[in-house]
């Protein structure tokens, strides 16, 4: 006889089936595990108090013995009361199921259910009700940057929100999963900025409406979507932020608005820039990542010393910043003479709407004229400072000249790029651009050349004024780099690997290439000049007192994000300054423009107008000084330079 047909075989399916029916019924919830507890205690309560109104029956009624059964259920006080050796009995054993099921399982499930609470508002899945914030979309290492960046820029958020009639800061943050280790890392990382009343976590996915919904997408003043962390497969940023895009737009209520939400993204690949804007209808900023970073990295390489303005520009952690007026005072100006206006800060340009897009005009001719609805690009240290003064500090010189950068940039220079990321193609096309300046360029990497040329293939890269030539081999490895011989180069870059690497490793890795570099160049009379991307803020601390520039590329994506947020208008001057053509930073020599060893800013600006330049500051002794007082006067050495905003 098989078991499944024995004389018990019957009873199985019944015993399993009440099993599967409890099982379900109790993972409902606490409530429901409650009244199962609850159902238990009341049988154990009658049966106990059936047992001793048959077997040791006293004065009073059945319900009265139900009711003597409880009390000792749920006190033991009540079991020496008790007299006769069968009630006392029956009391103990009552009294005893009261411990395993009213003490033992009632508080264990109350307990699981105040955990299980607290660890929901933890992960911040409680749905947030609330207007007019700043949503960043993403757990990526940058949103503590991007966090810092809204909270350093507290006057130009209160000026965005004062235009939607809001007034406090809010922002909310949506990772994909929010505990107590990733609060405490973001609470490190931002420091004195941390504000709990300001910051507000949540668990979710940005590529699920009903998590968008948890954070009241509809009715965010701006929704920020930075690209993932390095470490990530790069085909899939992309792609994730287009989803969530299209998430947003097929939204009903955002079908039916009239004005959706915000947005600023940031996509790795500008080959797919055109595809996201056609997924959403409504206002969207997108900063291309990679081709934005290859163009800081390729004027940093054209341009000595350029990393240390471009930081400052871009960093509102730091000195000078870009801001943005409306002056409608200065109307029918020419633009020089609107540049002698501004005491306190340089007046590089204005943004005018032509038809439905901003034009940037920086270094304009000095004959160009302001009208009423420009927007003033002030390069200054505070908003206050970026305005215009009630009287010009004096007449503008003529203009004698347009000095341009193009010529003086002409010529042949070597380059070594150590390491390969998606970076890398966009740096390259960007270098080709500049068609007077000729570039011949060794690439070292471990990724294979095969590799490396498909990727070129693939990003449309077609050299006309360059040359690339690919070298296979471990840039970190003394014996690699002395046959490399990089004292024959103008220039060594270390490129931060963003391929299955996190910002950590790939930093330690640009460290240890460094340090090689300088063991294998240690009495070399000509060194070449060392540009370094980190990735990791932490890490920017190791290259301090080293020789060499260091461009903390994430770190600037996200100041671009997050003011491009705030001010539209900072994509379109960084979109000018960092292309070819137009308006370009630069560095000329103080005896190029006829300055003495003494002289006061005022006298720098207005030699350097004279060749149809604005000057932002002064480079002495390798330090850059933005935005010197008109009246300071600069002790100026030969070799000393002045940065200037030119044209190319």
């Amino acid at each position: 006889m098989s078991p499944s047909t024995g004389p018990r075989a019957w009873t199985r399916p019944w015993r399993r089936a009440a099993q599967f029916r409890l099982e379900r019924f109790l993972l409902r919830g606490a409530l429901f595990r409650l009244g199962f507890i609850a159902l238990v205690l009341f049988l154990v309560a009658a049966a106990g108090g059936l047992a001793a109104f048959v077997l040791a029956p006293v004065d009073g009624s059945l319900g009265d013995s139900v009711w003597w059964a409880f009390l000792r259920l749920t006190d033991p006080g009540y079991l020496g009361d008790d007299e006769g050796a069968v009630r006392r009995l029956i009391s103990t054993f009552v009294t005893v199921c009261g411990y395993v099921m009213f003490m033992g399982a009632l508080i264990a499930i109350m307990t699981q259910w105040l955990d299980a609470t607290m660890r929901q508002l933890e992960r911040g899945e409680t749905p947030i009700v609330m207007r007019d914030h700043f949503l960043v979309l993403g757990s990526s290492e940058r949103v503590a940057v991007l966090i810092r960046e809204l909270m350093l820029s507290q006057a130009r958020v209160e000026r965005f929100l004062s235009r939607r009639k809001a007034h406090d800061l809010r922002i909310v943050v949506m990772a994909d999963e929010v505990d107590a280790d990733y609060r405490s890392d973001l609470r490190s990382r931002l420091g004195p900025f941390w504000d709990d009343r300001r910051v507000i976590l949540r668990s979710g996915s940005r590529l699920r409406l009903d998590h968008l919904e948890r954070v009241d997408f509809l009715h965010a003043a701006a929704i920020l979507l930075p690209a993932g962390d390095e470490g990530e497969e790069e085909s899939t940023r992309d792609a994730a932020t287009v989803k969530a895009l299209l998430s947003l737009v097929h939204h009903p209520q955002v079908v039916d608005s009239a004005f959706p939400p915000r947005i600023v993204a940031e996509v790795k690949d500008h080959r797919v820039l055109q595809v996201v804007r056609d997924a959403y209808r409504g206002q969207l900023d997108l900063i291309p990542g990679d081709l934005l970073v290859g163009r800081l990295l390729a004027h940093s390489l054209r341009h000595a010393g350029l990393s240390h303005v471009i930081g400052e520009l871009l960093d509102r952690h730091r000195g000078h910043n870009l801001y943005f007026h409306e002056l409608p005072e200065l109307a029918g100006l020419r633009f020089h003479d609107a540049v002698v206006r501004f005491p306190t800060g340089v007046l590089m340009g204005v943004v005018r709407q032509e038809g439905r897009r901003g034009v940037p005009h920086l270094n304009p001719p000095g004959d160009f004229r302001l009208e009423a609805d420009d927007v003033c690009v002030v390069m200054a240290r505070s908003y206050e400072d970026a305005r215009a003064g009630a009287v010009a500090t004096g007449p503008a010189p003529s203009q004698d000249q347009r000095a341009t950068v193009r010529d003086r940039l002409a010529g042949e220079r070597r380059l070594l790029l150590c390491g390969w990321s998606s970076k890398v193609p966009d740096l390259l096309a960007e270098l080709d651009t500049y068609g007077s300046e000729r570039f011949r360029i060794d690439v070292v990497s471990l990724l294979g050349v095969e590799a490396r040329e498909a990727e070129l293939r693939d990003a449309g890269f077609a050299p006309q004024h360059i040359v690339v030539q690919h070298i296979e081999g471990d840039y970190a490895l003394a014996d690699v780099q002395r046959r490399l011989a990089p004292g024959d180069y103008d220039k060594v870059v270390f490129i931060g690997r963003g391929r299955s690497a996190s910002g950590e490793v790939s930093d330690a890795r640009s460290l240890l290439g460094y340090l090689v570099l300088d063991s294998v160049l240690p009495d070399e009379d000509r060194r070449p000049e060392v540009v370094i991307e980190v990735l990791d803020p932490s890490n920017v601390a190791l290259f301090h007192n080293r020789s060499g520039e260091v461009l903390l590329s994430p770190a600037l994506l996200s100041h671009v994000l997050a003011q491009v947020a705030l001010r539209p208008e900072v994509g379109l001057v960084v979109d000018e300054l960092f292309t070819v053509g137009g308006a370009e930073l630069c560095f000329r020599g103080v005896e190029e423009l006829a300055l003495g060893p003494s002289c006061r800013f005022d006298e720098v600006q207005r030699a350097a107008w004279r060749r149809g330049e604005v000057a932002l500051g002064v480079r002495v002794g390798g330090e850059v000084q933005l935005g010197p007082t008109r009246d300071q006067r600069l002790a100026l050495a030969p070799g000393d330079q002045v940065v200037l905003l030119s044209t190319y």
